[in-house]
């Protein structure tokens, strides 16, 4: 299957091209793509770009934008990133994406201000609605910094300090009170007023927009939906209705998800905003000194497209891969996995683990973020009561649309046979997850 992403390279440059003259007043020298590659089988959710830029006009002759969540653009600064919403992404309802990372950007600064850490997240200049098939986009500001590849070749000090580092921003988002005008699950936008208040969810492969939701459970009971209906369509999975399967996943909307979700909502538990997608590959560092005095410092927090409103909980299943944080899938067959998602909700006791376990690089970042987080003064898994049961509904939701059937581009690399094979196995593991809840 061809790929989409370069079909309409040419028109976003364009694009770019006509949007900073007209609302900024400054002209590109050079465009250049980020994190591109025009053969990728899949289609980006956002294209990004790296202009350099000269003003056109005095500072006092600027146009001057009035929009929500928005900063001037300096006058005399050279660099600056576009970043354009692809409508044509798979999952990704554009109702108000851009309105949820903008506010979402927002709000994660105001959470770091108190920290002295809102510098990591970069200025919004700009921004245009993606709703009603338009184009997308946000102007921001040009962050420094490098990306970390691979950070189990860093030395263990410095995986260390990015765990650190990441436990401390993590809590503060935790801990920040969310504005009075979000008032339940979902995702954000803003009101005609300029309010940051409740919206759609980013993350919805169908149609119409969902959310907000006045309940945790009422979120994750359309969340179950949400993945059935785009099961619905599949012509392999066909809405998984052999066997007996759907009837029982239907059934967890009143048996199951209530009691699960009951321990989360407001006011037992309380709202926080949820990156969805917070690693260190969705930051940039950068090295201070050198030697064995040398650091590794945070310079930049990106990317708050999934973002939405949910529970601390939510983010240990969603966030913190390769940095210890995330709390391991349940139902692994493999025992060191399995030991250490039972360490990471226990609070690694000196009993969990084997010496052997204990000395792999993924149980030594756990339990460096185990530490970390506490010493921030933030919430462990172990400390986030119906985490465990959390996890699994989560888990089984996340299997109704398996990647090789559910993306077209792998499931037509897959024979007849093939799919079939892959549908059993699927299956197999949603009833396991049934099961475990008594369904």
């Amino acid at each position: 299957m061809a790929a989409t992403n370069h079909l309409y390279y040419e028109k976003r440059l364009t694009f770019i091209k006509t949007l900073l003259p007209e609302e900024y007043g400054i002209e590109p020298t050079e465009i250049t793509p980020i994190l591109y590659d025009a053969d990728c089988p899949f289609d980006f959710n956002n294209f990004i770009y790296k202009v350099t830029f000269s003003f056109t006009k005095q500072a006092e002759d600027l146009p001057r934008r009035v929009q929500p969540g928005i900063q001037p653009l300096p006058y005399g600064a050279t660099t600056l990133i576009v970043r354009l919403a692809n409508n044509l992404a798979v999952g990704v309802h554009s109702h108000n994406r851009v309105e949820n990372e903008v506010a979402s950007i927002n709000v994660v600064r105001a959470a770091l201000a108190p920290v002295n850490l809102a510098h990591l997240i970069p200025a919004i200049y700009g921004w245009g609605s993606a709703a009603h098939d338009q184009q997308g986009w946000t102007v921001m500001q040009y962050m420094p910094g490098e990306m970390v590849e691979d950070i189990e070749a860093l030395s263990s000090a410095e995986q260390h300090s990015i765990v650190s580092q990441i436990a401390r921003i993590a809590t503060a988002i935790q801990q920040y009170p969310l504005p009075s005008t979000v008032t339940g699950f979902g995702g954000l936008t803003y009101n005609a007023n300029g309010e940051i208040v409740s919206g759609h969810v980013t993350l919805n492969p169908l149609l119409p927009p969902a959310g907000p939701y006045a309940s945790y459970a009422s979120f994750l009971s359309d969340s179950l939906a949400l993945e059935l209906g785009h099961a619905d369509t599949n012509p392999v999975i066909e809405g998984w209705r052999a066997n007996g399967v759907r009837a029982r996943l239907d059934s967890l909307h009143e048996t199951v998800i209530p009691r699960i979700a009951a321990p989360f909502e407001v006011p037992k538990s309380k709202r926080t905003l949820v990156s969805a997608d917070f690693t260190a590959a969705n930051m940039l560092f950068a090295r201070e000194g050198e030697g064995e005095g040398a650091s590794i410092i945070a310079t930049a927090l990106l990317d708050f497209d999934f973002a939405f409103v949910g529970t601390a909980a939510d983010e240990y299943l969603r966030s913190f891969r390769g940095t210890g944080g995330v709390l391991p899938s349940p139902y692994s067959a493999d025992p060191a996995s399995a030991a250490l998602r039972d360490a990471s909700l226990a609070g690694f006791p000196s009993s969990s683990g084997n010496e052997e376990y204990k000395q792999a690089n993924d149980w030594k970042l756990a339990v460096a973020w185990n530490q970390e987080i506490q010493k921030a003064g933030g919430l462990r898994a172990c400390e986030i009561e119906g985490l465990e049961e959390l996890s699994r509904l989560n888990w089984l939701i996340t299997q109704i649309n398996p990647f090789r059937l559910s993306m077209a581009w792998p499931r037509s690399r897959l024979s007849e046979a093939q799919k079939g094979e892959e549908r059993a196995k699927a299956e197999a593991k949603i009833v396991r997850a049934l099961e475990g809840f008594g369904v």
